[in-house]
């Protein structure tokens, strides 16, 4: 809602038979739903297509798709590794080398990449969640420097637990953020002018906190921002 009164045209995307509050926002907002699912072969050239016919380029692209699936290692099964990789991370490298390959960003497009303090940090119960998340700021680190040259930027942002319906079930005493806070710091990435390869951590909580002092990272405001 807010990038469309940044003036944007919105693409609202989910997966096929889970698209309803993704439709409702793009009416609300009269933006264009697309209903894919990120692992398929053909996700790529869906929104590809999209944009073409909407006449125009990408300018940004917000990834914030995302699953778990929580075991510990021992009892986990292949397919739930598989399947938080291929969503959390797989799919987002196979979108972008594919709108890359067709010319799809515009020259000074915005990349964004929801990762996780899980990532950062790690998080019991959740070893195929956090090494994608942990991927996904690898990954922004070597596309940063591929795309630099179109003028491209490419950014992580490492919240805590944001309110979906993926942490709606998690009691109040660990209420998640408001995804305002997210949504603020994705306006600032798309809208001015900065470095790219940032990673932005949006946690509040006490241990996080003390982390990033351990770290030796910048305080930004309630944020910690690593340049590399």
């Amino acid at each position: 809602k807010l990038l469309a009164a940044e003036g944007a045209h919105v693409i609202c995307l989910d997966r096929p038979g889970d698209e309803d509050p993704a439709s409702a926002v793009a009416r609300e907002v009269g933006g264009t739903l697309l209903a894919v699912d990120i692992t398929d072969e053909d996700a790529g050239q869906q929104i590809i297509d999209c944009v073409a016919q909407l006449g125009g380029t990408l300018d940004i692209l917000v990834h914030n798709a995302g699953i778990t699936r929580d075991k510990t290692l021992a009892k986990m099964k292949p397919q739930w590794w598989d399947q938080a990789i291929a969503v959390n991370l797989g799919g987002v490298v196979a979108i972008d080398r594919a709108l890359l390959d067709a010319g799809t960003f515009a020259d000074d497009a915005r990349l964004i990449m929801l990762s996780s303090v899980a990532g950062l940090a790690g998080n019991f119960g959740q070893t195929n969640y956090s090494a994608a998340k942990a991927g996904l700021v690898g990954y922004v680190q070597a596309l940063a420097k591929a795309v630099a040259d179109k003028g491209i930027v490419v950014n992580a942002v490492a919240p805590g637990f944001i309110e979906t319906r993926l942490t709606a079930a998690i009691p109040p005493i660990n209420r998640p953020t408001s995804p305002l806070t997210f949504t603020s710091f994705a306006i600032f990435h798309t809208t001015e002018r900065h470095m790219s390869d940032l990673l932005v951590d949006l946690n509040t909580k006490p241990w996080f906190r003390s982390a990033v002092k351990t770290l030796g990272l910048p305080q930004i405001g309630r944020a910690s921002c690593r340049e590399r």
